[in-house]
């Protein structure tokens, strides 16, 4: 665990914390999941070479070390790429692709992917805050919903007025191209099927997503003009 985690915990504990809930992506779990796989909790942490999914594990290590000495109670959630109105990272590079109308080499991804929107994920948090049973467990979330990158990209679009422009390109071929021009873990989330089950939440916790994610996407992407904000998005 990074020093400034390692403080902030102890400092935690100390000052009478009785729940801490730590975010760690769900890349510590595996990028991709096999053809029917459905990442849960059960998965073992990688071990892998990406340093940031090792610093992760690490610190969640420490964190449960640290909690079993000192009694206070530790909740772990484990979310997949997060989206809405400010969020940057890999989905707001697209979302300003998306915006300016450039196509995009996409159209031959028939991939699954797991995403949960900001009110969503915060929605869960709360309820972790106050729980009983969440105490000293792990969670995977979700929405859901499990859209392809091409269907995640049409609503975007639409909710900007912009046509869809998806062309194919060779999934090698988009590929080596991202890592030539050392964009290969946007590449991997653009092609590779991460889906998340979110069955222990709901079942532990009686936790349902409160907003779908088409409302979300609604909200998540800037609109321009007083048009679209009435324009209907096509469902995911």
């Amino acid at each position: 665990m990074g020093n400034v985690h390692d403080k902030l915990t102890r400092a935690a504990a100390r000052c009478g914390v009785t729940r801490f809930l730590f975010l760690s992506p769900i890349k510590v779990l595996g990028e991709a999941t096999g053809r029917g796989e459905v990442c849960t909790e059960s998965f073992p942490t990688t071990d892998g070479d990406d340093v940031y999914a090792r610093s992760r594990v690490d610190a969640e290590t420490a964190l449960r070390d640290i909690a079993e000495l000192t009694g206070m109670e530790v909740v772990i959630v484990h979310p997949p790429l997060v989206y809405g109105l400010g969020v940057g990272g890999n989905f707001g590079a697209l979302d300003c692709l998306v915006e300016r109308g450039w196509p995009l080499p996409l159209a031959g991804i028939h991939n699954r992917r797991s995403l949960i929107g900001r009110e969503n994920l915060v929605d869960f948090l709360a309820c972790c805050v106050t729980h009983p049973a969440a105490a000293h467990e792990t969670f995977v979330i979700s929405d859901g919903e499990k859209p392809s990158t091409p269907e995640l990209v049409h609503p975007m679009a639409a909710a900007r007025c912009r046509a869809t422009r998806l062309f194919n390109v060779p999934l090698r071929l988009l590929t080596a191209a991202a890592s030539a021009l050392e964009k290969g873990a946007s590449a991997r989330w653009l092609i590779k099927t991460l889906q998340a089950g979110s069955t222990k939440a709901r079942e532990r916790l009686g936790w349902l997503p409160p907003c779908s994610a088409e409302d979300q996407l609604r909200r998540a992407v800037r609109r321009t003009g007083d048009s679209m904000t009435e324009r209907r998005m096509p469902a995911l």
